[in-house]
């Protein structure tokens, strides 16, 4: 989970180790998560907008919820790109990797 999240449910104490529950608390008991890391808070639409709760889950527990990532670089996106797509072949050289940059920007 993110910052904002963590001090909204945990004020004052770390929020490593400790559960919540996906969609509040009248949620089922295998809607329940632990916390494994807390990450600064980011931005998702623009550099002006306030911080947002986010809660990010490993791919395989949630597949419906994440199609795509992004990543942060300054410098040559052809590089970026090329470094990437080395990187996810190593995790695993079956994930579908798109061969179009169009949505690269700096």
């Amino acid at each position: 989970m993110n910052e904002t999240l963590a001090k909204r449910y945990f004020p004052g104490q770390s929020a490593i180790g400790q559960r919540f529950r996906i969609g509040g608390p009248d949620a089922g008991p295998e809607q329940e998560r632990e916390i494994v890391g807390v990450v600064k808070d980011a931005k998702y639409e623009n550099l002006r907008e306030a911080h947002r709760a986010a809660a990010y889950y490993p791919y395989l527990q949630r597949i419906q919820y994440l199609g795509d990532f992004e990543i942060r670089f300054s410098g040559d996106p052809a590089a970026a790109i090329s470094a990437v797509r080395a990187t996810v072949t190593q995790v695993d050289a079956n994930l579908p990797f798109p061969t179009s940059n169009n949505g690269a920007r700096d």
